[in-house]
């Protein structure tokens, strides 16, 4: 065998015959985890009725609430089955561009478990977890006249 042939037979990861590590069968367990959450977003979002349909960029949204929380998809709800919590990122992104929207008149959300309790948990750790992970600081500044500002209300 020629160098080039061993090289590229034993430079990388994982070499035939090799026992895999916990951290390599860790990682391939989560990228396929991730895998099957984002294929379980494609198949609601073809379930959904024609005039409930996500946008490209609601669904950009929704791919990545489940990247984000793809490792502690119990963290949102521990009862909660996959396609439960990630019917909720759906319903939260319409819920954001039709507040007055009502759960219970989509068979879907019957079909999948999704109830309103569970809908504002799962709503609620999202929140939750982005006021954790990125909190606003209040910083001082003399870049802004606040007499004027108190004056015109804060405009």
């Amino acid at each position: 065998m020629s160098v080039q042939n061993l090289l590229h037979k034993y430079n990388r990861a994982y070499v035939p015959g090799e026992k895999r590590s916990q951290e390599y069968n860790n990682t391939k367990r989560t990228e396929n985890k991730l895998r099957q959450r984002l294929n379980i977003l494609d198949q609601l979002i073809q379930e959904l009725p024609e005039t409930s349909k996500i946008n490209k960029d609601q669904k950009t949204l929704c791919r990545n609430l489940i990247t984000t929380f793809n490792t502690d998809f119990k963290y949102l709800h521990r009862q909660a089955k996959d396609t439960t919590i990630i019917l909720a990122f759906i319903f939260y992104q319409k819920k954001l561009e039709k507040p007055g929207l009502i759960l219970q008149d989509y068979k879907i959300c019957t079909k999948y478990e999704l109830t309103t309790p569970k809908f504002i948990n799962i709503c609620c750790r999202i929140a939750n977890y982005y006021m954790v992970t990125s909190p606003i600081n209040i910083r001082q500044t003399t870049r802004y006249d606040h007499e004027i500002l108190i004056k015109n209300g804060g405009q």
